[in-house]
């Protein structure tokens, strides 16, 4: 099946230029996924013809963009067929990620390879937003002047956690970093002037990543769940990006789950991150120690401590449910489970393995398998990346 590029919800003008470059993206995203395709392959996914495919790659081919190697599969006339593989090293991304703690930055190839990360220990919220902005940009021209051998294309991605306005690059709403209708690429844009600058969610990075590089990329339907610092799914449908009106699609941490409950960062109570985000953890386990940390937490469950049992057999319990409401809600092919809490700790992984299937609607049970990301935190770089390659064609 063909995937699409992410068009960010723009209304494209089909006229022939617009759907030279719809064919372009649609080649250029299909090339990413398979890393080495045939030309008659392209043309079968995307169901364009033959002629069409050759003129693109063609130009592609000539431009240095990509390259034709031998095939595994054998040719006419017993010699070895061509397919097409991507030059990394003339299609890298710069990608900017902002968490409430920590900003990373980094240079991501085509292949999805992560060439460079540096990890820059701010705090947001001591920022104003214009300042903080500025505060990139600095630490961005930093960056290009002390590694000018990674050269890339002129589109930076800015991952955030939040709503995000994709296609007209704002940040609607973000309680983490505490913006609220920031006009976040017209800002930059207008600090880097040399660079267009794309915006997207934090998780919907993260199932961009997963869509073409992940375990689960032969699947058309899967959600992304993040369990972290905060709670939220990112939706692939039919291989393109759900985001639903208003861009809220997949934002089930604000769901309300018990009305009595804890006050959420969002400003309504018993929201369900209240009670399996890590700082809602945490929160929790002061009564312990004020200072406990999740690993400690983590490891006084195995140690058998009564009060551990109990807080991390309600952690479980609502990644259950969790897991069940994004079941029953989008019906995917695959649920795969992101975030901090899922990569750190390894006996996580292990009960949620042992027990979701418990909370799960008897319907839901035979049409999805769960599986865990491939990534760490740093896969939002390779999403944000690979957004930004695509949408410089």
């Amino acid at each position: 099946m063909a995937i699409l590029f992410m068009e960010n919800n723009r209304q494209q003008k089909m006229d022939k230029d617009g759907m030279k470059a719809y064919n372009t993206r649609l080649i250029l995203s299909n090339i990413i996924r398979g890393q080495s395709i045939s030309k008659g392959e392209l043309a079968r996914i995307t169901k364009l013809s033959v002629v069409s495919v050759s003129r693109i790659t063609d130009d592609f081919i000539q431009r240095g963009l990509i390259e034709l190697v031998d095939s595994e599969q054998q040719g006419t006339l017993g010699r070895p067929s061509k397919d097409l593989r991507l030059n990394d090293q003339a299609l890298r991304a710069f990608v900017i990620y902002v968490e409430r703690d920590e900003t990373y930055l980094g240079v991501v190839d085509s292949t999805g390879r992560i060439l460079d990360c540096r990890t820059l220990t701010v705090h947001v919220s001591d920022f104003g937003v214009d300042d903080f902005l500025l505060f990139l940009r600095d630490e961005a021209n930093r960056y290009f002047m002390e590694r000018p051998d990674l050269q890339v294309i002129p589109i930076i991605s800015v991952i955030v956690p939040g709503i995000v306005d994709n296609a007209g690059g704002f940040v609607r709403f973000s309680s983490m970093l505490r913006w609220q209708e920031v006009p976040l690429a017209s800002k930059m844009e207008k600090l880097m002037p040399e660079f267009r600058f794309l915006v997207e969610n934090d998780i919907k990075a993260v199932a961009v990543a997963e869509m073409y590089f992940g375990d689960s990329r032969a699947f058309s339907d899967l959600v992304v769940l993040n369990v972290g610092d905060g709670i939220g799914a990112a939706v692939i449908i039919n291989n393109e990006i759900y985001r639903g009106q208003n861009n809220i699609a997949g934002e089930i941490g604000h769901i309300v789950m018990n009305q009595v409950g804890r006050l959420c960062e969002c400003g309504q109570i018993g929201c369900l991150q209240t009670d399996i985000a890590e700082w809602a953890i945490l929160q929790e386990a002061t009564g312990i120690r004020s200072d406990i940390t999740i690993g400690e937490i983590f490891s006084a469950y195995i140690d058998r401590e009564e009060w551990a049992l109990k807080l991390v057999t309600k952690v479980v319990t609502g990644i259950s449910l969790a897991i069940n409401l994004v079941a029953m809600a989008y019906s995917p092919e695959v649920i795969i489970l992101y975030g901090s809490l899922v990569y750190k700790f390894p006996i996580l992984r292990k009960l949620i393995k042992d027990h979701y299937r418990s909370y799960i609607n008897e319907y839901a049970k035979e049409n999805f398998s769960l599986r865990f990301s491939r990534y760490d935190h740093l896969g939002h770089l390779v999403g944000g990346a690979i957004q930004a390659i695509i949408e410089n064609f």
